[in-house]
């Protein structure tokens, strides 16, 4: 059985993740159409974050219409696959943060 503090700890963190992605996704001015063809056009189908960006912007355009604890289960999905990705960036900093 798992403990009230261990069950807040995963809360916060998974919450503290969610404002991120978020807010990354929020920056981000493109429709997923739009976002789609950017990917296609820079060969960004090989690269897994560009495609969890884009569900993640397709997920936030039907916020409004998709049930909260439905949304939540498939951020939370989101957020796990993009953690499973590790530290794909390391290495290929220039490539991708100054484009």
């Amino acid at each position: 059985m798992y403990t009230t503090l261990a069950v807040e700890r995963v809360r916060q963190t998974v919450g503290t993740a969610v404002t991120v992605i978020h807010t990354l996704s929020r920056r981000l001015t493109m429709d997923s159409r739009e976002l789609a063809q950017f990917i296609e056009a820079r060969d960004g189908i090989s690269k897994p974050w560009l495609l969890v960006l884009l569900r993640l912007k397709k997920l936030e355009e039907r916020k409004d219409t998709t049930p909260p604890e439905l949304y939540m289960e498939e951020l939370q999905a989101l957020h796990k696959e993009l953690m499973g990705l590790g530290e794909w960036w390391v290495g290929n900093e220039d490539e991708l943060f100054n484009p």
